[in-house]
């Protein structure tokens, strides 16, 4: 979301999405006590459905506790997914949806050694097109969009799945283009971006030694 004001429809969205694949109503929406659920629209929703509501009081973080440690929980696993491979920043909202779709897919003891995924489905998922967050993706170019001569494939990095579609996302930062295909070759122990070089400098005043740290891409 960019806005907070996008809560309600996504909210509409997901109740759609989950009585529709389980069969089963909402009966109780639990949330934080922000303002994004208190507007007239979302209240006037509940009261037509039926929905009870229980939030935390503002301020109580201790009261949301389990949502509090696993949103950091995710961002931690980001940090070191983004650190692995060295990636920028900027690449943060496509490593926490990684870190979700692989966490809904790895067992838990909350739901007795299950995976999430496994017990909103019954069904195992399947894990064997896992790949490494942010290594090097080589994506096939169909050839009716190069000439005889081109390359076939486009060097990218590779960025998460699709939640439409059995494929892979993948980043060109020499095009800033994004990528979606099936067809890709991984080069997982590589990155696209360097990693720092640590340089001493002999030179150093008083016999100390200064460090130079530079990135290259």
């Amino acid at each position: 979301m960019k806005h907070k004001g996008e809560m309600f429809q996504h909210f509409l969205n997901f109740k759609a999405m989950v009585e529709k694949e389980k069969g089963v109503s909402i009966k109780c929406l639990r949330f934080d006590g922000g303002g994004e659920y208190f507007s007239n629209e979302f209240n006037e929703y509940l009261k037509e459905h039926g929905i009870q509501r229980k939030y935390s009081c503002s301020y109580s973080s201790q009261q949301n506790g389990i949502a509090k440690r696993k949103n950091r929980h995710i961002v931690e696993i980001a940090r070191a997914m983004l650190n692995e491979k060295n990636l920028p920043n900027y690449f943060w909202a496509e490593a926490i949806t990684t870190v979700v779709y692989i966490m809904n897919r790895i067992p838990i003891t909350v739901v007795h050694g299950m995976t999430p995924k496994e017990k909103f489905t019954c069904k195992k998922p399947d894990v064997s097109h896992l790949k490494v967050f942010g290594c090097i993706a080589y994506v096939h170019v169909p050839n009716k969009e190069i000439l005889k001569l081109d390359p076939k494939a486009e060097k990218c990095i590779f960025i998460g799945y699709s939640s439409e579609q059995k494929r892979y996302r993948c980043f060109n930062p020499s095009t800033q283009k994004l990528q979606v295909s099936r067809d890709v070759v991984f080069d997982e122990m590589v990155s696209w971006y360097s990693p720092l070089k640590v340089a001493k400098d002999g030179e150093a005043i008083n016999g100390d030694v200064s460090l130079n740290v530079e990135q290259e891409s």
